[in-house]
C-alpha cells in the first residue's frame, strides 16, 4: 500500500502555529470514551472539497511542535495547501475546542479566536 497523505489544519498561524491532526478513522478508544468523543468533530468529504474522504479532526489535543519555517519549507518541498475550512466546518470544529476537556484553556482561547476571526 502507498504511504496515506497526513493532514492537519493550521488552527494558529501566530505567535506560533497550533495544529489540529486530521484523521481518516476514529479509534475505539475514543468512539467509547464520552468525554473524548464529542470533541472529534466528523468531516465530510461532500461538504470540505479538499477531502477525498470522510474525516475526524482531533479537537482534544492541540499540536505546537512546529513553527512557521518548519510549515513553509513542507509546502515548498512536497507538502501542499489542501484547501480551506468552510464556515460551517470552522464553526463545528470551534464547538470540538469548546468541548474539550484536557485541552488547556489558554490553547483553547487562541484557537477559538483564530478561527473565529476567518469566520
Amino acid at each position: 500500500k502507498p504511504p496515506k497523505n497526513k493532514y492537519f489544519i493550521v488552527a494558529v498561524i501566530e505567535p506560533e502555529p497550533v495544529l489540529l491532526f486530521v484523521n481518516s478513522e476514529l479509534n475505539n478508544y475514543v468512539r467509547n470514551n464520552s468525554h473524548l468523543y464529542p470533541c472529534h468533530i466528523s468531516i465530510k468529504n461532500t461538504e470540505e472539497d479538499f477531502l477525498s474522504h470522510d474525516s475526524w479532526v482531533n479537537c482534544c489535543e492541540a499540536f505546537h511542535d512546529f513553527n512557521i519555517d518548519d510549515i513553509e519549507r513542507d509546502l515548498k518541498y512536497g507538502g501542499k495547501h489542501c484547501g480551506s475550512l468552510t464556515q460551517m466546518g470552522i464553526s463545528h470544529i470551534i464547538d470540538g475546542i469548546t468541548k474539550s476537556p484536557v485541552m488547556k484553556r489558554k490553547t483553547k482561547t487562541r484557537i477559538i479566536a483564530s478561527l473565529s476571526s476567518a469566520l
